[in-house]
């Protein structure tokens, strides 16, 4: 009885079962040379595979391109292709394509793939508003999608979109994965430092044959700092380790796991590795800033506060400033009010914590109302050449008083005038008469005053005067004290 082979399907024949029966050529040589043919062909084809990729899809070329001038022929170049299904399909000439007439109305989306069988084949979409590609069939491999506007009549290539796969073969996967060893950039390299003080060193493998900008190293540090830290890697140089600001790191720890990128910019151009994910700025708080008991962190590590806790501080005005104590103040204190702190109570011409005046005190008016008279005559010699007090009333309230007297003098060198408070203020008076002439002036006088008048004499005549008197409005002189 006839039966096949397990791997390659040949037919064999049974000696016992099937005896003398007659030998067939066809399927016992020619049939059994067809399968191993095959086989080796496939078993060369996978041989090629392995050693020039992994995988499947387009080992080179295949790429489709629109027309030098453009029309509605697309031109699929030479190559070769890996199919799903392990085969391998080598094209040594253009395929030309023409693609189907354009929609009147609506776009549409066709595809250009190698079907299962080897054939590179294009479908065209179904027009629509929002048209979806063609279903590859089952096996195929699709090399471009067609945009197809509505009208369209020429194949630009910007309208040829690229859906290969692209394989690559094993040197090329090697050495990719050498190159991304390598890459410290792409991904940190680790490494455990050796240190002398705060110079610190690692190595890695792969080799760094120079410092990369942005290149990044995961270090567990075998020592703590005592300073400013610096990092040797492989031998390439010291390079300070700073913060984001710019400050010197000097706070690692034993067992500490850091991460670090390098910047050639920083450091004065030098390059520098900026410590990541320290926490960036501490801002300029220093201990005297935080309250006492309180702590914060600072370049330099915690630091204790030493503001002082005020409480509740409060204060009642008084004539003289009152210091308020530095320290912290919790919000409850107060600077006591007063109901009759008005403008009302408050002097006019004064001003009281901010708030001007209003009040008017009684002010004399002038009048013919005699508060104060000193009748008596005074005589004054030639000798007097500077203005001297002959009379004086002194008063207290504020007002424009009416002065008047009476004076006389040997010649016109005979002088009299009206002081306040030892500053001229009346009209100089000069009698050149041998009897009393009356002199009547308002004069506005301020409180606590003296009213003074005064006599001299030039050239050594005698001066005299009387009836020194200071007068007021009559509804207005009550209560007034002179």
């Amino acid at each position: 009885m006839t039966s096949n082979t397990p791997r390659l399907g040949l037919l064999k024949k049974d000696p016992v079962a099937d005896g003398n029966q007659t030998f067939d050529l066809k399927t016992m040589v020619n049939d059994n040379w067809e399968k191993i043919d095959e086989k080796v062909v496939l078993k060369a084809e996978e041989e090629i595979r392995q050693i020039e990729n992994i995988g499947f899809g387009v080992q080179t070329g295949l790429n489709v391109l629109a027309s030098v001038t453009p029309d509605m022929n697309i031109h699929v170049q030479p190559g070769v292709i890996y199919m799903p299904d392990g085969k391998r399909f080598d094209y040594t000439a253009v395929k030309t394509i023409t693609v189907s007439a354009a929609d009147a109305t609506n776009p549409r989306k066709d595809i250009v793939f190698v079907a299962a069988a080897g054939t590179i084949q294009h479908a065209a979409g179904v027009p629509a508003a929002s048209p979806v590609e063609p279903v590859l069939p089952a096996g195929a491999f699709l090399l471009r999608v067609v945009d197809v506007p509505a009208g369209n009549t020429a194949i630009e290539q910007a309208q040829l979109i690229d859906k290969r796969k692209m394989m690559k073969s094993l040197d090329n996967l090697d050495q990719e994965v050498t190159t991304h060893l390598a890459d410290y950039v792409k991904h940190p390299g680790t490494a455990t430092t050796i240190n002398t003080g705060n110079e610190y060193a690692i190595t890695l493998d792969p080799a760094p044959t120079a410092y990369t900008n942005r290149m990044g190293i995961v270090i567990t540090v075998n020592a703590d700092s005592t300073g400013a830290a610096t990092l040797n890697v492989n031998g390439l140089g010291a390079k300070a380790i700073k913060k984001a600001n710019g400050n010197d790191v000097t706070n690692l720890k034993a067992n500490g796991i850091y991460t670090v990128r390098y910047n050639s910019a920083v450091n004065a151009g030098a390059g520098a590795f900026i410590l990541q994910g320290e926490g960036g700025e501490y801002g300029t708080a220093v201990a005297a800033d935080v309250l006492s008991g309180k702590t914060i962190g600072t370049d330099a590590g915690l630091v204790s506060g030493t503001m002082a806790n005020r409480g509740a501080i409060n204060i009642t005005p008084s004539a003289a400033n009152q210091a308020i104590p530095a320290g912290f103040h919790n919000g409850s204190g107060i600077v006591a009010g007063d109901a009759d702190l008005i403008a009302a109570n408050i002097l006019s011409g004064k001003n009281i914590f901010g708030i001007d005046g209003t009040l008017t005190l009684f002010k004399i008016q002038p009048g013919t109302v005699v508060l104060q008279a000193n009748d008596q005559q005074k005589n004054m010699s030639g000798t007097n050449t500077s203005p001297t007090i002959a009379k004086q009333i002194n008063v207290v309230v504020p007002g424009i008083y009416r002065v008047s007297f009476g004076a006389w003098g040997g010649d016109s060198s005979a002088k009299h005038q009206i002081f306040i408070n030892g500053v001229a203020k009346g009209t100089l008076r000069v009698p050149n008469s041998t009897t009393a002439i009356v002199y009547t002036e308002d004069i506005d006088v301020p409180a606590n005053s003296s009213i003074e008048l005064r006599m001299w004499s030039e050239f050594g005549s005698y001066c005299h005067c009387n009836n020194f008197r200071i007068s007021a409005s009559g509804a207005l002189v009550s209560n007034v004290v002179i």
